[in-house]
């Protein structure tokens, strides 16, 4: 399915809103999933995964202690959110406690090659000095110094727990080691090409993955609805109190019976706020 990229984005962020995450964050993850879909890494497939395992409770919302003392612990059944790691990795590259570190690695990453592309592409817009080297799980993130161009290959190295398809692993010392790969995946010239094809063509997107994140973007005309209908509620019960703020007549026992019903989790939530919208504004008419 063909989609032009600020349709695409549109619906990221949307999508992204609807399973409850910061804008902020979704701002920080549309450029890498743009960026990787744009160059043949399914960057949508693995942004619907990371948005499914927040709304799935595999990973929580929530950011994490990420030092090199202290990595995400291996042994923690759950797993860790890689649009929330992404944007704590590339605010600490922001202030230059990334590059020239020592290794930082984390385990159970649900998508790591979004945290690889948002920290090579930060890494190549401020021009630092060190490279910057990511392995995410089965490929080699490279960012050159001074903005020099960004290279995706196969692994050159060895990996600790390599049957770990999670593993995050950043350093700047692994661009030193890392040797180039005959398996390259992406290098400037495949980029510039893949880049104003995605310009001028748009993206080729999974038609279940835009499926999925149109569900999760549906979310947001429920919620709007249902906060609509809770408005509605409580004004027609405000009227049928005769506007007074303490009532305890019919209008306020009625926005007590809608308050669970709020959230617009489900269907049936919306079911009951229109009919006891129906009720309660019948009554004022009356």
């Amino acid at each position: 399915m063909r989609q032009s990229v600020s349709e695409a984005k549109t619906l990221l962020i949307k999508a992204g809103c609807g399973v409850g995450v910061p804008i902020g964050l979704l701002e920080d993850l549309a450029p890498a999933a743009l960026w990787l879909q744009a160059c043949g890494r399914s960057g949508f497939d693995q942004a619907l995964a990371a948005m499914r395992s927040l709304d799935e409770g595999r990973a929580p919302h929530a950011f994490y202690a990420v030092s090199n003392a202290n990595p995400v612990d291996p042994s923690k059944k759950t797993q860790v959110s890689s649009i929330y790691l992404l944007a704590q990795l590339g605010d600490r590259l922001q202030i230059g406690r990334l590059v020239g570190s020592e290794n930082s690695c984390f385990y159970d990453v649900d998508c790591p090659e979004l945290v690889a592309a948002t920290l090579v592409l930060l890494h190549r817009d401020l021009e630092l000095d060190e490279p910057l080297w990511v392995l995410a799980a089965t490929a080699e993130f490279l960012s050159k110094p001074r903005g020099g161009g960004i290279l995706v290959q196969m692994p050159s190295v060895r990996r600790p727990r390599s049957e770990n398809t999670r593993l995050l692993l950043v350093s700047a010392e692994g661009a030193h080691e890392s040797k180039r790969s005959t398996d390259i995946l992406l290098d400037a010239d495949t980029e510039a090409v893949a880049l104003e094809s995605a310009r001028t063509d748009g993206l080729t997107v999974n038609a279940d993955t835009v499926e999925g994140l149109r569900s999760f973007a549906s979310r947001l005309l429920v919620r709007s609805l249902v906060e609509v209908i809770w408005r509605l509620v409580l004004v027609s019960g405000f009227w049928f109190d005769n506007g007074k703020p303490g009532a305890t007549g019919c209008g306020n026992r009625i926005g007590l019976a809608v308050q669970p019903c709020r959230d617009g989790q489900h269907l049936g939530g919306v079911a009951v706020c229109l009919y006891l919208c129906r009720y309660s504004l019948r009554i004022v008419a009356g």
